[in-house]
């Protein structure tokens, strides 16, 4: 009611009519999902129409028609979709594909929250990469709802130790009932990402709490006293009960002298690697390389690195690709052995495993596979061989149709 009352004060009497009529048949959630272009135009015109003095009256008709055109609504959502289509066009909501159950796919603007209340015969549809990785502005709207679950201990309850523990009755039942009546998808993979990227968040959650909550100079009781809202008081017992164990202080103490090695920050904010892949590729229309984007993900706005050390393993990185035969090769030799469940410069959800059978099927394929040259020349041979079977063949009949002659 506010935007309306500011749009009324400041257009003409007919046209507030109408928008005032128009706006108080709508529903609150249509309010919401109304573009957010509007405001935009509703609070430029009174700039425009402000009484000016006469000596700059002659101006006004010049300069309102080269205010008015990047603020119609027609030029504004074309300009967006030619710069790039896989980039985000508002970061308030998400521009997605759902699909319904007719078989049709339109746009929709989506936000987490909107999910909560999706009609069920909708579900999004979700871009992966070749490496089984969501891209795209629906990879963002995915990552945010799984977020959502992961972080609600009615879902998944934080008594457990680690995520592996965690019962699959909770990851079945959310998988089928939650994820896949949002979102298309019904491959193994994909399940393998989602359940992956849950378990991350989850775990962040959990540190999460016992770095904000958690207050290590009181008693187990007085800690037991402040647990969160929207969480039981047994599961919090049961959550301090681990973290107040010696294999959790071991495991903190490890943990923290692991993190302090991280040197060198990543500047892509919550974007995934793949989605930052997929928006150049499109952008530049070519493929781009794990040692590109390792650059992309390591500089900052101004075209300088993050650190001098993260500037001297991309030296290093360029040295190896250019020696070694793989580019797998070059990022062992300059960052060591890849840890399990992950591989730099490709980004969640690809293992190690993944990347050795593809090295293995391109060595094979370039060590092994025939040239057109020994593929003519085999031919040729096997055709020799064909042509000796046949004389041989035809020696045969006759030494057969001559014993047969003899012998009669």
């Amino acid at each position: 009611m506010v935007r309306t009352k500011r749009f009324t004060k400041r257009t003409n009497s007919t046209t507030t009519q109408e928008h005032i009529s128009t706006d108080s048949l709508l529903p609150t959630q249509e309010l919401n999902s109304q573009p957010h272009d509007l405001v935009v135009h509703q609070q430029v015109p009174p700039v425009q129409s402000a009484p000016q003095p006469a000596a700059s009256s002659t101006a006004q008709p010049t300069a309102q028609p080269a205010q008015s055109e990047p603020l119609s609504g027609q030029s504004e959502p074309s300009n967006r979709r030619a710069r790039n289509p896989s980039q985000r066009t508002c970061n308030k909501y998400w521009v997605v594909q759902v699909l319904a159950d007719n078989g049709v796919a339109d746009d929709e603007r989506l936000r987490v929250r909107d999910l909560l209340v999706l009609p069920p015969h909708k579900r999004v549809v979700v871009e992966w990469n070749e490496e089984n990785q969501p891209v795209g502005e629906a990879a963002g709207l995915l990552g945010g709802f799984l977020g959502h679950i992961a972080c609600n201990p009615n879902i998944f309850p934080i008594s457990y130790a680690r995520w592996p523990d965690v019962d699959d009755i909770y990851k079945t039942d959310v998988w089928v009932n939650t994820i896949k009546k949002r979102f298309v998808m019904d491959n193994d993979d994909h399940y393998h990402y989602c359940m992956g990227n849950m378990g991350k968040k989850w775990k962040d959650n959990r540190w999460r709490l016992a770095n904000e909550i958690y207050q290590k100079d009181k008693s187990f009781q007085e800690n037991l006293d402040l647990y969160p809202n929207g969480m039981t008081r047994e599961q919090w017992a049961s959550f301090l009960t681990y973290k107040t164990s010696e294999k959790a202080k071991k495991y903190s103490i490890i943990n923290t002298a692991n993190r302090q090695k991280q040197t060198i920050p990543h500047t892509l904010g919550s974007k995934t690697l793949a989605r930052r892949k997929r928006e150049l590729e499109i952008q530049e229309g070519r493929k781009y390389s794990r040692g590109e984007m390792y650059v992309v993900s390591h500089i900052k706005r101004d075209g300088n690195f993050v650190c001098d050390e993260a500037r001297l393993k991309n030296d290093q990185l360029l040295a190896q690709i250019e020696q070694a035969n793989t580019e797998q090769e070059a990022f062992v030799h300059v960052f060591g052995k890849e840890h399990p469940g992950r591989v730099r410069g490709m980004g969640f959800g690809v293992v190690p495993s993944q990347i050795r059978r593809t090295s293995t099927s391109l060595a094979s394929t370039s060590s092994t596979g025939p040239t057109q040259a020994e593929y003519d020349a085999l031919k040729e041979e096997l055709d020799t061989i064909k042509g000796k079977v046949l004389e041989i063949d035809t020696l045969k009949a006759q030494m057969a149709l001559f014993m047969h002659t003899f012998a009669g």
